[in-house]
């Protein structure tokens, strides 16, 4: 699966350490004029609103290291997919 990492000034890292095993993964320093793929992690800094096409949902908000907060956006059915297989446990 295609993943996709977009950070200014190459501010993803420890990232390319923990991504290493993935074959299909493509590191920017800005949004791309082609962003779009099954995964996408991207600075919140680059205010990509990648979920504004509907096609992909932002599944998560984190802090990478101290300062530094990367969004997770996945496609909308592989979303659905996994919350089907994983529903959420009730409270």
């Amino acid at each position: 699966m295609l993943v996709k990492v977009m950070a200014q000034d190459g501010d993803y890292w420890p990232l390319p350490w923990y991504l290493r095993n993935l074959r299909q993964i493509g590191w920017w320093e800005q949004v791309p004029a082609d962003p779009y793929a099954p995964v996408m992690i991207v600075s919140a800094d680059l205010h990509a609103g990648l979920d504004e096409k509907k096609t992909h949902v932002m599944v998560g908000y984190f802090q990478l290291r101290p300062q530094v907060f990367l969004e997770l956006y996945v496609d909308l059915n592989l979303w659905q997919s996994w919350l089907a297989k994983h529903p959420p446990k009730p409270d």
